[in-house]
């Protein structure tokens, strides 16, 4: 064996889609089967660019009794853990500025 091992290239195989094509591809697939409005899908992704730490989603409205709510925009954010929801896309976004900022190190900081 004249060559080292790991100096010989390893051949890659089919490009893999990233996380957030597929999470993209599924909203959409899902927004599509459960009937979401006409223009939701498109605000939520609009809506996710201008707020990259935020996952953006339509809600129906839910008649349990007790978890009354009517239909909505929502947000979440990881970090600073933050959920905030709205009745038009517009509303998000005011609440989503309204939000409470931070980073994950803010806790250790005193």
């Amino acid at each position: 064996m004249s060559e080292d091992f790991f100096s010989v290239p390893v051949p890659l195989g089919p490009k893999r889609p990233t996380l957030l094509q597929i999470v993209t591809r599924d909203r959409r697939a899902f927004a599509e089967r459960t009937g979401w409005p006409d223009g939701a899908l498109e605000a939520c992704e609009r809506i996710e660019q201008e707020y990259a730490d935020w996952r953006i989603s339509w809600l129906p409205a839910n008649p349990v009794v007790g978890y009354e709510r009517p239909a909505c925009f929502w947000a979440r954010r990881e970090w600073p853990h933050h959920e905030v929801y709205g009745a038009d896309p517009a509303e998000l976004v005011a609440e989503i500025e309204l939000a409470p900022q931070g980073s994950m190190f803010s806790r250790y900081s005193g």
